[in-house]
C-alpha cells in the first residue's frame, strides 16, 4: 500500500499541503470484514488519537478491508485517493479528520463519476 500511497500522493496536488507539513500515515490490510449502516466498508482514515501517539509515531492510519481486494489498481487508487482527503490539519496544525462534502468527496465524483469503486451492489467506500 505504501507504493500506491506514494503514487497518489504525487499525482495530486490537493494533497501536497500534508506532503510539506509532514503528515505521518501507517497504512494496514485489514483481513476481516467490515461493513457500516448495512454497507460494506473498503477503507477508511482514522486520526491517531493523543493517547496513541505516545506508542506510535503516526498521525493517520489508512486501512484497507478485503472486499478492496476485488478492486483494480486504478480503484484502489482512487479509495487511497479518497481516504487521503480525510486526513486534515486545521490553522492551529492539530489533525483532524475531514468529513465528506456529500455521500462522497465531490473531487472524487467530479474526477471519476459517482461508480467509481464498480459495486454492483450500491456500496461505497
Amino acid at each position: 500500500m505504501n507504493k500506491i500511497a506514494k503514487k497518489v500522493m504525487s499525482a495530486h496536488r490537493d494533497l501536497h499541503l500534508l506532503q510539506d507539513m509532514e503528515v505521518r500515515f501507517v497504512y494496514l490490510q485489514c483481513d476481516k470484514e467490515k461493513v457500516s449502516s448495512g454497507k460494506t466498508v473498503y477503507g477508511e482514515c482514522r486520526k491517531v488519537t493523543d493517547v496513541y501517539k505516545a506508542l506510535v509515531p503516526y498521525d493517520f492510519i489508512i486501512v484497507f478491508y478485503p472486499a478492496a481486494d476485488a478492486m483494480t489498481d486504478k480503484q484502489k487508487e482512487i479509495l487511497m485517493y479518497h481516504e487521503m482527503l480525510h486526513a486534515g490539519v486545521d490553522e492551529n496544525g492539530n489533525m483532524t479528520i475531514i468529513p465528506h462534502d456529500v455521500e462522497d468527496f465531490r473531487v472524487i465524483l467530479d474526477r471519476y463519476g459517482l461508480d467509481w469503486a464498480g459495486g454492483h451492489d450500491g456500496t461505497k467506500p
